[in-house]
């Protein structure tokens, strides 16, 4: 089972990585965007910052990246690594199953939240040992 896991995890990974790039620069270019990503820590000694998403906007009822499972996909990447950490991709304040490669976090979304439009707040929170930490929100939208 955990074989399986870890295949789908490092599978996600690398089909989201390939979109990112492109999706990355359109995410990027908003100003609110970019403000809305700085971050705030739940521990002053260390911080959290989404850098870019995506994909962004997507069409309620869609799914988007689907994945092998047919589950819909979004990923997340942060201002740094986050392997080793226990941390999770938060949409609209649902815990996703989320998957780690260094800065880059793929996360499965169910269809019950892009099933109308709107604006999710969406954010990346964890922990390591005994320091937790959370990114500020961004908007992901859904039309």
């Amino acid at each position: 089972m955990k074989t399986a896991l870890l295949a789908l995890a490092l599978c996600s990974a690398l089909a989201l990585q390939g979109c990112s790039e492109e999706s990355d620069t359109n995410s990027q270019a908003s100003a609110p965007q970019a403000a809305a990503a700085e971050a705030t820590s739940t521990n002053v000694s260390s911080s959290l910052r989404i850098s870019g998403f995506g994909p962004t906007p997507v069409k309620a009822g869609e799914p988007f990246n689907v994945q092998p499972n047919q589950q819909a996909a979004l990923w997340v990447r942060v201002d740094q690594p986050l392997d080793g950490t226990d941390a999770a991709v938060y949409l609209d304040g649902v815990k996703l199953q989320s998957y780690i490669s260094g800065n880059l976090i793929t996360a499965a979304v169910p269809a019950s939240l892009y099933a109308k439009a709107g604006q999710y707040a969406l954010h990346v929170a964890g922990s390591k040992g005994k320091q937790s930490y959370q990114s500020g929100d961004v908007q992901f939208i859904v039309q």
